[in-house]
């Protein structure tokens, strides 16, 4: 069964996966990820942030307690609920939006990557409890693995210009937190209009074998980018998160 874990971190509680990485280390005291928090921070807080692959929502919350409002994405149903629950008793739901699915480049569907594409066991599609890799399941690309736990897919540019207008007034999109393992250019190719027009800071982890089931390699996400005249770098050259800011 998931568990309830504490953070020092501004948090009240946590709703994980019961063996999953990530809970682990919230409940030592850690901060998950705490790498891309700089560049999260960097970003104008009076805009509006994307959590794209947000999991059981530790970044969702983070940025709701900063910026004016969040949109949060998570493809995997289970972890999705988890998400929501802890948007709630985080006290964040009212400037947060969760929406479940996988954001991609187009309207599709992705099933789930079985255990030996993405290295690790998954004893049950839909409970992930006792998945160590919780946090690293893939998707598989359209028309794969189509026996397996089915997910909608679908580009956020429509979403985003839907908030950004009447009646919401969403502000300007002014951050992107992007871990889709591996399908972060194709989330990315599926926001090309809001990063064209405003601009935002650009968090991204690259991951070699599931982009390349995707059909993308490294090379592409620099020239994505250049396109859209942004520079990029690696944040830490042990990891493989990157920042993209506009020139």
């Amino acid at each position: 069964m998931t568990r309830i874990v504490k953070s020092p971190h501004g948090a009240t509680t946590w709703h994980t996966w019961n063996c999953d990485t990530v809970g682990q280390i919230i409940a030592t005291g850690q901060f998950w990820d705490q790498q891309i928090q700089p560049a999260i921070d960097s970003a104008d807080v009076a805009g509006t942030a994307l959590d794209l692959g947000a999991n059981i929502g530790w970044f969702t919350v983070y940025m709701a307690r900063r910026f004016a409002k969040v949109l949060a994405v998570e493809a995997h149903p289970g972890t999705y609920a988890l998400l929501e629950q802890n948007v709630v008793e985080n006290g964040v739901d009212a400037n947060t939006v969760a929406l479940e699915g996988a954001a991609f480049d187009r309207h599709d569907l992705l099933h789930l990557a079985p255990g030996e594409t993405v290295g690790f066991a998954i004893p049950s599609e839909t409970d992930l409890d006792e998945t160590p890799g919780a946090a690293s399941i893939a998707f598989a690309p359209p028309g794969e693995h189509l026996d397996r736990l089915p997910v909608s897919a679908f580009p956020l540019d429509p979403v985003v210009t839907t908030l950004q207008r009447a009646p919401h007034h969403w502000p300007r999109v002014t951050c992107i937190k992007v871990d889709c393992q591996g399908c972060d250019l194709r989330a990315l190719h599926g926001l090309r209009v809001t990063i064209a027009r405003d601009r935002p800071v650009v968090i991204y982890e690259f991951e070699g074998l599931p982009s390349r089931w995707h059909g993308d390699a490294l090379d592409d996400y620099d020239a994505f980018f250049d396109a859209l005249g942004y520079d990029t770098a690696r944040i830490r050259l042990d990891l493989w998160d990157y920042v993209a800011r506009p020139r």
